[in-house]
């Protein structure tokens, strides 16, 4: 027994957390390959690798998945340290190349040589589809606003089929829940949020050059310094200078990003500039998928059904811009019956909140008059007719009827914005917004008093007793307010997102 537990010891040493041995990257320029700053792990791998997210047989094991950061060209290598075959020839390890090439699609490189040399190629890469929105983003580290793009595209588009299966790779190591759609059915939409890098001028300074008396002649670098320093150097053109003869210049000597006016270098932008010898490339930042269901008898259901940003651009606000832009996209058209989403998570609600809010504060029924008069028809209404957010309720008997539709979506913009214009401080008028936020979240609560009601006819007491001793009251009231808090505190969030716009 003690040798049985030895070995058992001896092979746990050769078990590999998978989250943290799957490193994720997006390359900009070579030298990204071997830059550690640039590397995000996956917050899932149970999908290929069960569900303790677990790989056997390796020592430092680390599975290598680096994308262009454009086109999505990828490279994948498996390095370890050493493997359980070393020291125990009995024992098989788990083969991670296998379990990678069920998601991967074919034409990887596995050479990181290959991968560079198609970095090359990333100028010609162009964001597929129609151009629905732009927007920019301040990026505290470069000290300037960087440009995003949002595009519509189906599959249709030459090239995106293939690029979509590079890009839906992500899902698995973000989404709990997720698996590949068929991309075959027409009705999906999808929507690509981009980054694009303002044009950089890259150039070498020339080194001073030895005369034949054998002085330096530091004219032509002075020129320049004269250009640098001029008015005209404000404009928004990127330096970066490396002092180098013309001849290292020819043999591929590389400029440093250090720029001895304190410019920013071009290559300094991580993640969201993205500029490469005078050339505007564009790097994928995430996506989203929406399926558009048949309402009988001539609507669609617009459903989200995947939303990703990559990590390197979370907490920029990207989520927000493409969530807007699709409500935006869908509620003008007049074949939309309602826009929901597919089991949504608790953070996509958040979000949802917040895109919500922003649409329906322009609208004449959240006014600040009529959101103290209480929740009311108009608002659901105007909130359905104009920004297709309450979805409508089937109606077997009459399917032609789309006046019952739920309100839930509507009465949680109506309780952010009434809170936005609610002294708390005053504690009369907080007493009167938590008992309108708990009249809704009592509702599940009243559904078990109407059951009860029910069961007293029907049970016989000691049936009944075990059910009303589920049903504590004191408990119940507890749950209450917990909820309460907690909503409370979602809506404040809201709100100072809210102030930031």
């Amino acid at each position: 027994m003690a040798a049985l537990n030895d070995m058992e010891k001896k092979l746990a040493e050769y078990k590999c957390d998978t989250n943290e041995a799957i490193c994720l990257k997006l390359v900009r320029f070579p030298e990204d390959v071997h830059e550690e700053s640039t590397t995000f792990h996956p917050e899932f791998s149970h999908q290929l690798f069960g569900d303790d997210e677990v790989a056997f047989g390796y020592k430092g094991l680390q599975i290598q998945l680096y994308y262009s950061a454009g086109n999505l060209n990828t490279l994948f290598k498996v390095k370890y340290t050493s493997r359980v075959t070393e020291k125990f020839d009995c024992v098989q390890p788990d083969d991670v190349e296998v379990k990678i090439r069920e998601i991967i699609p074919a034409g990887f490189c596995c050479s990181t040589d290959d991968f560079i040399s198609l970095l090359e190629k990333e100028g010609n890469f162009r964001p597929f589809g129609s151009l629905q929105h732009t927007y920019r983003v301040h990026n505290e580290e470069a000290g300037e606003d960087l440009t995003y793009q949002i595009h519509k595209v189906d599959i249709s588009c030459q090239g995106f089929r293939e690029y979509h299966e590079r890009l839906q790779t992500f899902l698995m190591w973000f989404i709990e829940t997720a698996s590949f759609i068929d991309v075959d059915d027409d009705r999906w939409d999808f929507f690509l949020v981009g980054s694009e890098g303002d044009s950089a001028c890259v150039f070498f300074a020339p080194a001073p050059i030895k005369t034949d008396n054998g002085q330096k002649d530091w004219s032509d670098v002075k020129r320049l310094d004269a250009w640098l320093s001029a008015p005209s150097c404000s404009a928004p053109i990127k330096c970066i200078m490396h002092s180098v003869s013309p001849a290292g210049a020819a043999a591929g000597d590389r400029p440093s990003a250090a720029c001895p006016h304190g410019r920013q270098g071009a290559k300094g932008h991580r993640f969201e500039k993205y500029n490469k010898d005078g050339e505007t490339l564009y790097a994928t930042v995430g996506y989203m998928t929406v399926y558009n269901y048949y309402v009988y008898p001539d609507k669609t259901r617009p459903r989200v059904s995947q939303m990703l940003i990559l990590p390197p651009f979370q907490g920029e606000g990207h989520g927000a811009q493409l969530l807007e832009t699709v409500h935006r996209y869908y509620c003008t058209s007049p074949k939309v019956q309602d826009i929901t989403a597919e089991d949504p998570s608790e953070n996509y609600v958040k979000l949802r909140d917040f895109v919500l809010v922003k649409l329906c504060l322009n609208l004449s029924s959240f006014s600040v008059e009529k959101l103290s008069q209480g929740f009311s028809e108009e608002m659901a209404s105007e909130a359905r007719d104009k920004l297709k957010i309450n979805k409508v309720k089937a109606d077997f008997l009459n399917p032609f009827d789309c006046h019952r539709f739920e309100k839930k979506h509507a009465r949680r913009v109506y309780e952010i914005l009434r809170l936005r214009h609610t002294d708390m401080s005053d504690a009369e008028k907080a007493r009167e917004f938590r008992l309108e936020v708990k009249k809704r979240l009592f509702g599940p609560y009243r559904k078990n008093q109407r059951e009860l009601a029910k069961m007293r006819k029907c049970l016989r007491p000691e049936e009944l007793a075990s059910h009303i001793s589920q049903m504590d009251t004191t408990l119940q009231h507890e749950e209450l307010e917990k909820s309460y808090q907690d909503t409370l505190a979602d809506y404040r969030r809201v709100l100072e997102r809210l102030a930031q716009v």
